[in-house]
């Protein structure tokens, strides 16, 4: 039963995997890179598609119009939520020559 059914559901399977493998990138990438903010932004992105992605995927395979909405307003919050990030990198970065997390010590408020 779970062989038909694995064959029946082979797109939405193929997929799935794909975005279990960006995943597993993500988190490697992410374990490694705890010194840079503009690396941990563009991990940060790249999570965002991964979770549009598998909404996109699963609307497709249940003809549901409401998924692929979501995945709209996904990317546009992704959108902005980059360039007010990339923005306050920017100003940081001409403020501290740097974009260091730890270099985030010198900022108080």
């Amino acid at each position: 039963m779970f062989i038909s059914w694995f064959l029946e559901n082979d797109f939405i399977i193929f997929n799935i995997l794909v975005s279990i493998v960006f995943f597993i990138y993500f988190a490697i990438a992410f374990s490694y890179t705890r010194d840079n903010i503009l690396r941990l932004l563009f991990l940060f992105e790249i999570l965002s598609l991964i979770f549009s992605f598998l909404f996109l995927i699963i609307s497709l395979h249940y003809f549901d119009l409401y998924g692929q909405i979501v995945v709209l307003y996904i990317l546009t919050i992704a959108a902005v939520e980059a360039s007010i990030g990339l923005a306050m990198i920017y100003v940081y970065y001409k403020l501290w020559r740097t974009v260091k997390i730890a270099s985030l010590k010198k900022i108080r408020g």
